[in-house]
């Protein structure tokens, strides 16, 4: 019996992974036919014809007439119904919470932006996001919206579901992922920021990053990294991989949150970044800046080359760079994408960054590395959001059983 079961198992298993292996080809090649799934999965033509039976039965895919194959042979194209089901992607920062309504490769329908006060308490910015989420599932009602993904800032601590983060009181008592269970009919899944974008940016291979080393840094409110090595994403065994911010670049440095001393977000987040730019003007020194000024005025006046942001931000690039440095040797990657706030700052920006880099680094690590910007348009992290659940409603097999529901 118990043989029985682990067989009946393993099969279930291996049918969502093939499942999930379609969608992914079907979504790099856009138009194929079942011909070229089956060579380019490894599947037998069988089994690729079961599977894509299953999809155009609930509408995920579209014959869309003919196509030209080897040897002049025509075959049906296949091509996937992106926009049939949606997924809604929650990005919760220390300042606001962004919602959007996305599909299944990625493209939005929506975008909203909350800001909030942390000193209003934990429930105030809970009922915001449980409002918002409300917002959308009515007014996408007929949507079919299949589940919801959420991200938080780090550490996020997936073995407790808790987060505990710089500046945000109260969050380390809220049991984030049983909370919104409760609350939401559909399915929810929770990921760390980073790890959202880095996902983002390789489930819609936006930067070149197939089977190689990817990273993706936010460097925004906070300082956090996403790693995913050939294909899988590393979380580690409480699922705070990636901590980058809290690292120390000062063993000597102020006490953090987290118990150390020195930690890198605390020299060059974008909060710390504003509160030594706050210092000087209220010292007195000549800016084009108001003190109440907001992120993008530093934007504006880095452009302007104003002297004390180009002063402060290229102090947030040394530290930047160090904690940099420091991913390279241990992780090696191909790949690092800057994302989030620092952004746009720009070219100047990743010249001064790159250039601090190569001097502190082997060459040979250097010349194999590619540092780029992420989007100035996208959240990448928000789109992330929505990643999270499509991924997860796909590889544990939940794809057809949500959507046989709904038709």
């Amino acid at each position: 019996m118990l043989g029985k079961l682990k067989q009946s198992i393993n099969y279930n298993d291996m049918q969502e992974m093939n499942r999930y292996l379609i969608i992914k080809l079907l979504m790099q090649l856009g138009v194929c036919s079942r011909v070229e799934l089956s060579k380019l999965s490894g599947l037998k033509q069988a089994t690729i014809t079961n599977i894509i039976n299953d999809f155009i039965k609930i509408g995920l895919v579209s014959e869309i007439g003919s196509k030209n194959g080897s040897k002049g042979r025509r075959s049906i194209a296949i091509s996937l119904n992106s926009d049939r089901y949606k997924f809604i992607g929650v990005r919760l920062t220390r300042k606001y919470i962004s919602i959007g309504l996305f599909d299944i490769i990625g493209k939005h329908y929506f975008l909203n932006k909350y800001k909030f006060d942390v000193n209003d308490g934990v429930k105030n910015t809970l009922h915001i996001i449980e409002n918002a989420v409300y917002d959308v599932l009515d007014k996408y009602s007929k949507d079919n919206i299949l589940a919801i993904g959420i991200t938080l800032p780090g550490p996020f601590i997936r073995t407790t579901g808790t987060i505990s983060v710089n500046e945000f009181p109260g969050w380390e008592q809220v049991l984030v992922e049983e909370y919104f269970n409760n609350v939401f009919k559909i399915p929810v899944f929770f990921e760390h920021d980073a790890k959202a974008g880095v996902m983002a940016g390789w489930y819609l291979n936006k930067y070149n990053n197939t089977n190689k080393t990817f990273a993706y840094i936010i460097a925004g409110h906070g300082i956090g990294v996403g790693v995913i090595v050939d294909g899988k994403l590393i979380r580690g065994s409480t699922g705070t991989f990636g901590e980058l911010g809290h690292t120390s670049i000062n063993f000597d440095g102020p006490l953090c949150q987290c118990g150390n001393r020195g930690c890198l977000e605390n020299y060059c987040s974008t909060i710390s970044l504003s509160r030594r730019i706050k210092k000087r003007l209220a010292s007195g020194e000549t800016s084009n800046l108001k003190y109440d000024f907001e992120f993008f005025d530093i934007v504006d006046a880095y452009k302007n080359k104003d002297p004390i942001v180009c002063e402060e931000i290229n102090k947030n690039t040394e530290y930047l760079s160090i904690g940099i440095i420091n991913l390279v040797n241990l992780v090696n990657p191909d790949v690092i994408v800057i994302g989030d706030e620092m952004v746009h700052f720009g070219d100047d920006f990743l010249i001064t960054l790159k250039e601090n880099i190569k001097n502190r680094i082997m060459p040979d690590l250097y010349d194999n590395l590619d540092i780029r910007l992420g989007s100035k348009y996208d959240d990448e992290v928000l789109v992330g959001a929505s990643i999270v659940a499509i991924e997860a409603i796909l590889r544990e097999g939940l794809l057809l059983n949500k959507i046989s529901k709904i038709i």
